[in-house]
């Protein structure tokens, strides 16, 4: 154990400081490593036709299309063929509208008299492009790299306890030299 005068847990505070340092260290190497691999690993896409998919209810409002959300990197959306679920009856493109990218499906009111595909179902058929290869290695990658945001809010916890510490040995260091230079008339 260290005896030297003024140096009470000087070697527990600098044990500290580099834990925290090397902590740092390895969270900001897998924040580097993980945002370079997040998109490396996906290297091929396939296309995918799904048919009459049904959408329960269609407004204004629009719903995204089931099977489009469940796959990686899904984009490209494009309608092949929209009927109403009940009647059959084809719905002419004007009276809908499909994000390319969110596959979110919308009724669009075209004029007066249209209003009969409004909040009613519909079966869609549709394609669009989605990533095949390498998807439990990228959701592995995404899920370390998300997670390594939690790490960096437990610093200023250890900051602030590793300050505490420094003050309690300071106390300990001041109590210790008055009881050394005899003002306390031993006490």
């Amino acid at each position: 154990m260290n005896q030297k005068k003024g140096v009470a847990g000087l070697s527990v505070l600098l044990s500290v400081i580099a834990m925290l340092f090397m902590i740092g260290l390895i969270v900001m190497v897998f924040v580097i490593a993980g945002s370079k691999l997040q998109t490396a690993v996906e290297t091929s896409g396939s296309a995918g036709n799904f048919y009459n998919e049904t959408v329960p209810t269609v407004n204004d409002a629009g719903d995204v299309l089931a099977q489009f959300s469940s796959y990686q990197g899904a984009t490209g959306c494009s309608a092949i063929r929209v009927t109403n679920e009940t009647s059959g009856t084809i719905i002419a493109s004007g009276n809908y509208s499909l994000g390319a990218e969110t596959c979110n499906i919308k009724y669009v009111a075209t004029g007066v008299g249209d209003q009969q595909f409004n909040g009613t179902g519909w079966n869609v058929t549709y394609t669009f492009s989605y990533v095949t290869d390498g998807f439990e290695a990228s959701q592995t990658i995404n899920d370390t790299y998300n997670s390594l945001d939690d790490v960096t809010d437990w610093f200023p916890t250890f900051i602030v306890l590793t300050a505490m510490v420094v003050l309690i040995l300071l106390v300990v260091i001041i109590i210790n030299s008055i009881k050394g230079s005899g003002i306390t008339g031993g006490a």
